[in-house]
């Protein structure tokens, strides 16, 4: 498993918590489980399937504002075919 400096993952039952620190960057994401779209997911699979969801519903909003920030942070999403083994 690849460990990502300045990423701290923490997993509680209701909520998972992403901190993300750089020297010029220091948030807070939080991840309530349950949430309308994000209640199917395996609790295991809770961090991958709603960033993965949140980062697609982004792609398909055609609005000029969302596909210049995500250009200027260099973020590009790219939906793969679900591996179903």
């Amino acid at each position: 498993m690849n460990e990502i400096k300045g990423l701290t993952i923490k997993n509680q039952q209701d909520l998972t918590s992403i901190e993300a620190s750089s020297s010029n960057q220091h948030g807070l994401i939080y991840i309530t489980h349950g949430a309308p779209k994000n209640w199917v997911a395996k609790p295991e699979e809770m961090v991958s399937h709603t960033l993965a969801g949140l980062f697609k519903a982004l792609d398909q909003i055609d609005d000029a504002r969302i596909q210049n920030l995500m250009r200027d942070y260099g973020l590009v999403y790219r939906e793969l075919e679900i591996d179903t083994e």
